[in-house]
């Protein structure tokens, strides 16, 4: 009964991988009453050959002819068929790999050395290029010596193929687990010519849709890129961002709040990334700062989830300024460029207030939410606006100047460092800001700057 039984085990095994639902649910019922609980755990151990053969067989040999008779099935179904079988093939594949635990290289050999199996990464069917991207993952981390001795065949196919955005996640998770394994890869591609073109495309369009999938791989993948593979390290850096800055543009015009969401927060994962490495030049990060980091300030929606990963980057800064000499420059720099538009911009003020609430609201990884004071040099920036805001209120007092006083001295009027000794303080706080929070701004100017409040010029502060 043995030999029948391991005979059948491999269509079983196989079979539970269907994409078939009904059929994936019944290989998986002959599976379980083909052997006792007991011993479930070590059935695929002692399978493991016939399942390994019909999966050889099932990719490397078979056809959509010869797995359905061409006399009584349309072409549609054989071709429909043999892509079912492919795909669960190499499902099955990448779940054999990872359930044995010792693994003979030399089994897979000849499975490895065919072309066929390397074309399948271009294969027009989507479900049969994602499971090729997962068995090769797991071929990464299961056998890794059979990868990289055959990194001429595994780099294209793994690395020409980034703007495949319908394999998405099953692929970038394969570039990267392909890289920490061979990161030498890039020597056998032109990145050129052959992987970078793709990228920018892909960065350029939102990912085409599938954002949602890819952006949590950015960062990483470009993490596995060495400078020397860039070439011209600013060229390459700059048009990275560029084409990420216009992803996002198409991204935002779809109106999903949390496709724009992962865009926004995977830029912010990349640039911090390269701000932080020691492998770019000063002034590079400091380009990135002014030009790029400080303007997308304004143009991004910054949702809650996207500001508290920002005062997470910022407070990282804030610690380490002390001890590190870069950082500590471009802490500085990014602060002195956000005062600097603050004093010019509505929407950075509207921004920094923001992340001021973001900063107070800091928690600790494994501890309660628990209330911080924004850092230093945000709360300077605040002084600076007070201080520039008071100084525009003249007989005709403008409604924006009123407002952004208002909102600083509603949320963080506790700070007194930010008016220092200003006489107007307690005038605002006592006076304007109870109206504020009832009436409405346009009244507000009506009853204190149209005559109403006799005994205060027009900057609140006292007349002698």
């Amino acid at each position: 009964m043995a030999p029948h039984l391991k005979a059948m085990s491999a269509v079983w095994y196989i079979g539970q991988s269907d994409s078939h639902v009904p059929a994936a649910q019944a290989a998986e019922a002959a599976w379980k009453a083909a052997f006792p609980p007991h011993k479930l755990a070590g059935a695929v151990d002692f399978c493991r050959t016939e399942i390994l053969a019909m999966v050889k067989e099932n990719l490397l040999t078979a056809t959509p002819q010869s797995l359905s008779d061409p006399k009584t099935t349309p072409a549609e179904e054989m071709e429909a068929k043999y892509v079912r079988t492919v795909a669960m093939s190499l499902i099955s594949y990448a779940n054999l790999l990872e359930a044995v635990q010792k693994l003979d290289p030399e089994k897979h050999k000849d499975l490895l050395d065919s072309p066929k199996f390397w074309k399948l990464s271009k294969h027009k069917a989507v479900s049969v290029r994602k499971s090729y991207f997962t068995a090769l993952t797991q071929l990464c981390v299961k056998l890794p010596e059979s990868i990289t001795s055959r990194g001429e065949k595994a780099a294209p196919s793994v690395l020409g193929n980034l703007q495949d955005t319908e394999a998405g996640d099953a692929m970038y998770t394969c570039v990267l687990q392909f890289l920490s394994v061979l990161p030498s890869a890039w020597k056998l591609v032109n990145p050129q010519k052959a992987v970078f073109p793709g990228l920018w495309k892909l960065l350029s369009n939102g990912a085409d849709g599938a954002i949602k999938r890819i952006g949590p791989y950015l960062m990483p993948f470009l993490s596995k890129i060495p400078v020397a593979v860039m070439e011209d390290c600013d060229k390459f850096i700059n048009r990275w961002f560029t084409s990420m800055m216009e992803g996002w543009v198409v991204v935002s015009k779809g109106r999903s709040v949390s496709d724009t969401e992962v865009v926004i927060k995977s830029f912010l994962e990349c640039i911090f990334f390269v701000l932080n490495c020691k492998d770019f030049e000063l002034n590079l990060k400091q380009q990135l700062v002014r030009e790029t980091l400080v303007p997308a300030f304004e143009k991004f929606d910054m949702t809650n989830a996207v500001l508290n990963n920002l005062s997470e980057y910022l407070r990282y800064w804030d610690r380490n300024s002390a001890s590190n000499v870069e950082i500590a420059q471009l802490n500085n720099l990014l602060w002195s460029e956000l005062k600097y538009t603050s004093l010019s911009s509505d929407l950075c003020i509207g921004f920094l207030i923001s992340l001021g609430l973001s900063m107070e609201k800091f928690k600790e990884e494994k501890g309660p939410e628990q209330k911080t004071k924004p850092v230093t040099e945000l709360i300077k920036i605040y002084q600076a606006i007070w201080r520039a805001e008071i100084d525009k209120l003249t007989n005709e007092v403008p409604l924006k100047s009123l407002e952004t006083l208002y909102k600083i001295l509603l949320n963080f009027g506790k700070y007194q460092e930010i008016f220092r000794k200003d006489q107007s303080y307690d005038f605002y706080k006592d006076n304007v800001l109870p109206l504020l929070s009832n009436i409405g701004l346009e009244e507000v100017l009506t009853r204190f700057y149209a005559g109403g409040c006799p005994h205060f010029d027009i900057r609140g502060v006292i007349k002698e």
